[in-house]
């Protein structure tokens, strides 16, 4: 079985592994000179990213997901689109990279979903689910958000007061070469 983007459903919540953010500040401090051995520069130059959980994922009978390659808002919208859904995603849960936030506090929520190649995994599926798979596996995993109907098919961030935040790019797109953080 494989994991697919077309296989969320209305309810299904959304969790992705690990945190955020840290390979799109990586390529920000190599901008800025920052030497190979700086924590943010070695996660954008050699992502883990987390293999055994999508066995997990699997084992467990999760369906749906994508690796976070082009950035949060981006790759939750691939899944959006081919599921026709939308997704609601809360964003004080957001696992934010803390070496991001510490380096970046005023910018970090923005790269972390909107920057690239961090390469963890979103996860989608029923609750029961991904609980059974955040207790299975050894990679951190975060609930962030829940498929919703939406005819728009739209990848919405909100704030604590339900406010959607808007980016502008939600990341990455290939077919637009439109550049951001992660690849500009």
């Amino acid at each position: 079985m494989l994991l697919l983007r077309a296989g969320a459903r209305p309810g299904d919540v959304i969790a992705v592994s690990g945190a955020l953010g840290a390979s799109a500040a990586g390529l920000r401090r190599l901008r800025e000179g920052a030497p190979a051995t700086d924590p943010l520069v070695r996660a954008h130059a050699r992502p883990s990213p987390p293999l055994m959980l999508g066995q997990v994922a699997v084992r467990e009978g999760l369906r749906c997901g994508i690796d976070v390659s082009d950035g949060l808002l981006q790759d939750i919208g691939h899944v959006c689109e081919m599921s026709h859904l939308g997704v609601a995603i809360q964003a004080d849960v957001v696992p934010v990279a803390a070496q991001l936030r510490a380096a970046y506090p005023d910018d970090a929520l923005r790269l972390a979903c909107t920057g690239g190649e961090d390469y963890e995994l979103m996860l989608v599926g029923g609750r029961e689910q991904i609980e059974r798979v955040r207790a299975s596996s050894e990679a951190p995993v975060t609930i962030i958000g829940e498929m919703v109907e939406d005819g728009e098919r739209r990848a919405r961030l909100l704030d604590a007061d339900g406010n959607e935040i808007d980016f502008g790019s939600p990341g990455w797109d290939h077919l637009r070469a439109t550049p951001t953080e992660h690849r500009a």
